[in-house]
């Protein structure tokens, strides 16, 4: 019998919650990650079975990237887990199993970011070019032929009949999924889209450019709305109320800005973070909510993650006014926060850092349960699954791992 294997049966026979006290396990694993010979790997292998039993819950490490984990989503039906990943490969794993089932495709360069459609028919991904797949057998159902145009931000619409994108050289486009082709094609931003995201309702679709301007889309027909130029450095993120028509977005000038997209109007400067502004989310219920409000999250490069509210207050024509502000500082990491996801709940905030920790906070008031010390390099991406029982985390230690 192997080796490595027997060492590892042997090992089990003891307490493993004390032995891992006792090692360095961080020192153990970047050592595996670094020293690629097929011994130590294969012994990783072995002793990553028996890290499921103890407090840390990791069910499964996924391990079949050679560079960074950029990207990474459950699909819809619980199925899948799907991994975009530096090595140029899009790779498909057995929730359940932890086994690979299919890489997509090989790309020519860093999966950069991809999306499944809400109804989990399609995956779209980007690497500097735009395709779509059908993630149940992999065929590529959609590949854009906008020869020299770089894409490097993508959305679909709510009701997944459309999706959305941003390239290199500052084009929007609105595509059709189900006639697979191009609809509208905006050349108004003069660099980089780094951002875009629909609304709630599609009615509306929102882009954040390098060149510090935010435009505001009619979906309808892609009239621009509004151009907002209130930030001082480029757009980093976007986020729309799901209540109201009200728009947050961060930028690299540290602040976050409340946009009424109505009126195209800033209604409110938050200057609380003291860095960019990396990203922004919403809280998926707000009914769930004690106050009964709206939550919003952003995570910034300051170590920080800050809790908001949408708060309104009415006048005498019934009109609303943006009142909220911060309702709780989360405090953990010990460097720039990438990613964060809350629960579909709402019960749970995760957030990932540069400090190559995860955390787990309350989605209601920030406050800190639980640390995840399994990656040994930056967290570069995490998410929920749709029923909200596990989280994966990919890292640039190449790993993505699922925990319970």
């Amino acid at each position: 019998m192997d080796k490595n294997k027997l060492f590892f049966e042997d090992l089990n026979k003891y307490n493993v919650v004390s032995i891992l006290k006792f090692l360095n396990k961080r020192k153990v694993l970047r050592t595996i990650c670094k020293i690629k010979s097929y011994i130590m790997f294969s012994s990783y292998l072995y002793f990553k079975k028996y890290l499921t039993d103890f407090k840390g819950n990791q069910l499964y490490t996924l391990t079949g990237h050679e560079k960074s984990i950029k990207s990474l989503s459950f699909s819809p039906n619980g199925k899948y887990i799907v991994t975009g990943g530096a090595d140029t490969y899009v790779i498909i794993w057995s929730t359940q199993t932890g086994e690979l089932v299919r890489k997509l495709y090989s790309y020519m360069r860093s999966i950069d970011s991809f999306t499944f459609s809400s109804n989990g028919d399609y995956l779209a991904t980007i690497s500097n070019k735009l395709t779509v797949f059908n993630p149940n057998n992999g065929e590529v159902v959609f590949k854009a032929k906008e020869d020299g145009e770089l894409v490097v931000s993508l959305a679909f619409s709510p009701d997944s009949n459309l999706f959305a994108t941003g390239s290199y050289e500052g084009v929007v486009i609105l595509w059709s999924i189900q006639k697979l082709n191009l609809l509208y094609k905006r050349t108004n931003h003069n660099d980089y889209v780094k951002c875009i995201t629909f609304n709630n309702k599609g009615e509306y679709l929102a882009s954040g450019s390098l060149d510090k301007t935010i435009i505001i889309w009619r979906t309808s027909n892609m009239e621009c709305l509004f151009t907002l130029a209130d930030h001082k450095q480029r757009i980093s993120s976007l986020c729309f109320s799901n209540l109201k028509n009200y728009l947050v977005s961060g930028s690299y000038d540290t602040d976050m800005i409340v946009w009424d997209i109505e009126k195209g109007k800033n209604i409110r400067k938050l200057t609380e973070h003291k860095d960019i502004v990396w990203t922004i989310i919403n809280h998926p219920n707000p009914k769930n909510s004690k106050t009964k409000k709206e939550i919003f999250a952003s995570a910034s490069f300051d170590k920080t993650i800050r809790l908001w509210e949408w708060d309104y207050e009415y006048d005498d024509d019934n009109k609303s006014k943006y009142i909220g502000n911060s309702i709780a500082i989360l405090e953990g990491h010990e460097k720039a926060v990438k990613c964060i996801g809350f629960s579909p709940n709402g019960d749970y905030l995760a957030s990932g850092s540069d400090d190559c920790m995860v955390i787990i906070w309350s989605g209601e008031n920030g406050k800190l349960l639980q640390k995840l010390d399994g990656h040994t390099c930056r967290v570069e991406s995490l998410c929920f699954s749709y029923d909200g029982k596990l989280l994966a985390t990919g890292s640039s230690d190449n790993l993505c791992i699922i925990w319970n």
